[in-house]
């Protein structure tokens, strides 16, 4: 038995039970929370490789671990989709990106950033670009830059 796949795959089937029984909007808070505690005991510090003013991750970490857990169980969950096209504009493109921002944002908050944009992200079975365009506009990058950037990465952020 593999144990750190039983608890990965314990927090996603934990992700859909939750949706099921107190709703998208508490899940999506209790996951929040999760990730902001992750991110208080990894401690400060600014994710991903410098790149034209942005920060950028060139493989989801989690991403691997979604495909398997949707292969394993024949497709991706409805519940995961619920909670990513309410955060679609934050360019949620799988069910950990929503994780993983709140983590790196609460890591770069204490090391002193007011913010932590998620600009775009590919993380997805489809391959397909998710972006977030007030986050775009707010890094002061144009739609064809982040088009750019995203042949080379999966995801794209900025911390201010």
């Amino acid at each position: 038995m593999d144990v750190k796949q039983v608890l990965v795959t314990s927090f996603l089937l934990a992700i859909v039970e939750s949706v099921r029984s107190q709703g998208p909007e508490k899940t999506i808070a209790w996951i929040e929370a999760i990730a902001s505690a992750l991110g208080e005991r990894e401690g400060a510090g600014l994710e991903g490789d410098p790149m034209g003013g942005v920060n950028v991750l060139h493989i989801c970490p989690f991403f691997s671990v979604v495909q398997e857990f949707v292969e394993e169980f024949g497709e991706e969950p409805e519940e995961f989709g619920m909670l990513i096209e309410m955060r679609r504009s934050l360019a949620v493109s799988n069910i950990f990106c929503l994780f993983h921002h709140c983590l790196r944002a609460k890591r770069a908050e204490m090391a002193g950033k007011k913010t932590s944009l998620h600009l775009a992200s590919d993380a997805n079975p489809a391959g397909a670009t998710v972006y977030n365009d007030d986050a775009i506009v707010n890094a002061g990058l144009g739609r064809a830059e982040v088009d750019e950037m995203m042949k080379k990465v999966a995801c794209i952020f900025k911390f201010q």
